[in-house]
């Protein structure tokens, strides 16, 4: 699959991280992705079908199924670096 464009990292409206969202459409297979990320280093918290979470260093990232991407962190600059290490293990970087 070609890298998905995503827009930028915005502050999420309950200001408790940052998200990014696809700008196409995705259908995400969780189970693949949950595998890729934890070969990558990512540590798996819990896959919901729907939403998997997992954690980057001390950022914690929620992957919906529509390629939605949620990081748990006050911080931009660690949101970021979250998100390269997200495409990069995704073989999007």
């Amino acid at each position: 699959m070609a890298a998905p464009d995503y827009s930028v990292l915005e502050l999420c409206k309950n200001r408790a991280g940052y998200e990014a969202v696809p700008r196409l459409r995705l259908k995400l297979k969780l189970a693949d992705v949950e595998r890729d990320l934890q070969d990558a280093g990512f540590e798996p918290l819990a896959n919901a079908g729907i939403v998997l979470v997992v954690r980057w260093e001390d950022v914690e990232l929620s992957v919906f199924e529509s390629g939605k991407l949620l990081f748990k962190t006050r911080e931009m600059d660690k949101a970021r670096v979250a998100m390269a290490a997200f495409k990069g293990a995704m073989g999007w970087a």
